[in-house]
């Protein structure tokens, strides 16, 4: 049994030199860097959600202050932003209806400027036909009545003549035709005339409708003019009621964040290192609620003695050893080497080893699977030393 504990202590004691030699053995405790969870906004805590020890995920709520005052302030900026969006969209229809309007005017006026010199020419064309048509029957109006006023004459003479039995009938018979022929004839022509006068005046009233028009035109540009001048006016008023719905929509997303903001929430994935309020607390913005760590970037913080300062650098690795779970390492890499030796820290144990000049040294941790290791554990770490 005795040579067995001999044979033990050779052995652990090789086994020792050995790690000294490929190693640096550093003493120090897992940090990390603590997030401080902070009110933003005034209030009462009216519920806590999260103990210390508690695991956390990010954006889980750890608390919540009263907001009462902040639903009552919602309310009635939702009020406010209907009415103004309401207002916004009313006008908007009103320049809707006046655009649509000014687009009626315009087509109007465009069919008119071109539809009113064709009709005025046509009609002053139909007027000078008609003219030309009347003169040609006027003056066989005129050839007609002198054959008439020759023919009336003849039978009236021939008709004397007959009753006084000097010309025999048959020659009375054909003054009497030719009468009666010249007669129809005239009538003939006048009935015509009075037609063709009819005809002229309606052409003529046509000119001067067509030509009355242009008035319609310069009235409707008025009336245009006009209507451009309410849509410049109510497309100012939707634009200033469109910034009041955009400012009430403002207020509204900005109480609402303000309420969300009511909620403390988890910044990160971690655990509660510590838990400074109580319900029934009222806090002031800025006060820190919570204390967490992310539990995924944990490091290794340890002191190098000043004699061995040469020995590390950034990019080493090496690895963790904690008391909690023996025989289990957890690998680690160089991350920081300060540049300014102190003292050793207060909580070194012995008064020799704290008078001694040592620089602080930080190792990130590579991986913590199940979040084993928290801030605070001691730990034993050993940095790989690179042969030469």
């Amino acid at each position: 049994m005795r040579l067995f504990f001999l044979f033990s202590a050779l052995l652990f004691f090789f086994s020792c030199g050995s790690e000294q030699k490929t190693t640096l053995y550093l003493n120090g405790r897992i940090e990390g860097d603590p997030y401080l969870v902070e009110s933003k906004y005034p209030g009462k805590v009216v519920k806590l959600m999260c103990d210390e020890g508690d695991s956390v995920e990010k954006g889980q709520p750890l608390a919540e202050l009263d907001s009462k005052e902040l639903n009552a302030r919602l309310k009635e900026a939702e009020a406010a932003y209907r009415a103004a969006l309401s207002a916004w969209k009313a006008k908007e229809q009103e320049v809707a209806a006046l655009e649509r309007q000014a687009d009626s005017l315009r087509e109007r006026i465009s069919e008119l400027t071109s539809a009113v010199p064709l009709q005025t020419s046509s009609a002053e064309k139909e007027v000078e036909a008609l003219e030309g048509e009347l003169h040609a029957l006027e003056a066989q109006k005129s050839s007609l009545a002198a054959t008439f006023w020759k023919a009336e004459r003849d039978y009236k003479r021939f008709e004397a003549l007959y009753r006084r039995r000097v010309i025999s009938q048959s020659r009375y018979e054909q003054a009497k035709v030719a009468y009666e022929n010249a007669k129809a004839s005239l009538r003939a022509v006048e009935g015509k005339i009075e037609a063709l006068k009819s005809q002229l005046a309606a052409a003529r009233e046509k000119v001067k409708l067509s030509r009355t028009r242009w008035k319609e035109v310069a009235s409707l540009k008025k009336e245009l003019a006009s209507l451009l001048e309410r849509l410049k006016a109510a497309s100012a008023e939707a634009k200033g009621y469109r910034h009041k719905a955009a400012s009430a929509k403002a207020v509204v997303e900005r109480v609402k964040a303000m309420l969300s903001d009511m909620v403390i929430r988890s910044p990160v994935n971690g655990v509660v290192a510590e838990k400074l309020v109580e319900p029934g607390e009222v806090v002031a913005p800025g006060r820190p609620l919570f204390v967490i760590y992310n539990l995924n970037r944990l490091y290794f913080e340890g002191f190098v003695p000043e004699k061995e300062i040469g020995l590390i650098h950034l990019g080493q690795r090496g690895y963790v050893v904690v008391d909690s779970y023996p025989g289990k390492r957890f690998p680690v890499v160089v991350t920081y080497v300060a540049t300014k030796a102190e003292f050793t820290p207060k909580e070194v144990q012995t008064k020799e080893e704290r008078v001694k000049e040592v620089f602080k040294v930080k190792l990130r941790l590579l991986e913590n699977p199940r979040h084993l290791l928290k801030p605070g554990m001691p730990a034993d770490c050993y940095v790989y030393l690179e042969r030469k």
